[in-house]
């Protein structure tokens, strides 16, 4: 038999799960003692109800009650199972399998709704310091939460301070692009026309300042040669005398000198 709990639109089931018989605990409400429930080893239930509560009881009191009342009990006073929100739920209470007994000892069957709450045998609070152990599971539960952000958080910080220190030595270091063959071959050719586009201009520039060389058809004697540039380069003019020409040794006589040299000589002597 399965119903419906009023205002949660949740199923809930009376099928049966495990639960270590024999057990003893009390429905309260606030600390306001309602029923105390025994079920014994063979899984018979008992209970006793407070006459003289106002609190309305959350289990029939006209009829005997069977395990199914409390497998429904229990079950409507957690979280159900196979929603968008019970792994939340079960690791906030650290549960790893969803069995509703543990969850029901975790929880103490408390819901935001009311005060109701079950106090097991052996357990001797009152429900303000139930209210807080409650509460400490969603507490702890968000200060995890916070924790993880904050984790999360310092790791994208360092991740991108990481990112932008390697960015920044990137950047430092200088480019060296890989050169092919083609790019090794211009780069040598264009090294090449420019030494000998530098080479032109100097010889260019050492022919305008260096006259240019009497060039004939027949070669001039060393001597004659001499007697040309000493004549070129004479401080002072020449002084006339009628001394004999001076004999010219064997060597130049033995080389004749080109009709344009001589005259160039006869000029430079004038």
């Amino acid at each position: 038999m399965k119903v419906i709990k009023s205002n949660t639109y949740n199923i809930i089931s009376s099928e049966p799960f495990e639960i270590p018989f024999p057990v003893v605990f009390e429905l309260l409400s606030g600390n306001t003692l309602l029923v105390e429930y025994t079920i014994s080893e063979a899984g018979v239930v008992d209970y006793s109800f407070n006459p003289n509560a106002n609190e309305k009881i959350l289990t029939s009191i006209r009829r005997p009650l069977t395990l199914s009342d409390i497998y429904f009990l229990f079950s409507s006073r957690i979280f159900p199972d196979k929603t968008p929100y019970t792994a939340i739920e079960m690791e906030r209470f650290e549960i790893e399998e969803y069995q509703q007994y543990a969850i029901i000892r975790k929880t103490r069957g408390m819901l935001p709704g009311d005060k109701y709450w079950f106090r097991f045998e052996g357990e001797y609070i009152n429900y303000k310091t139930a209210l807080h152990e409650n509460r400490a599971y969603y507490e702890n539960s968000y200060k995890k939460y916070l924790e993880s952000i904050e984790t999360a958080s310092a790791a994208a910080v360092a991740e991108e301070a990481e990112i932008q220190e390697e960015t920044t030595e990137t950047l430092a270091e200088p480019l060296q692009p890989e050169m092919s063959k083609v790019d090794v071959d211009i780069m040598r050719d264009d090294m090449v026309n420019s030494l000998m586009s530098s080479l032109s201009n100097e010889l260019k520039i050492q022919e305008s300042i260096d006259p240019p060389e009497i060039v004939s058809d027949e070669k001039m004697s060393d001597d004659a040669i001499a007697v040309l540039l000493a004549a070129s380069f004479a401080s002072e003019p020449p002084v006339e005398t009628t001394a004999a020409p001076a004999e010219v040794s064997e060597s130049a006589s033995s080389e004749k000198i080109s009709d344009d040299a001589i005259a160039a000589l006869f000029a430079q002597n004038q």
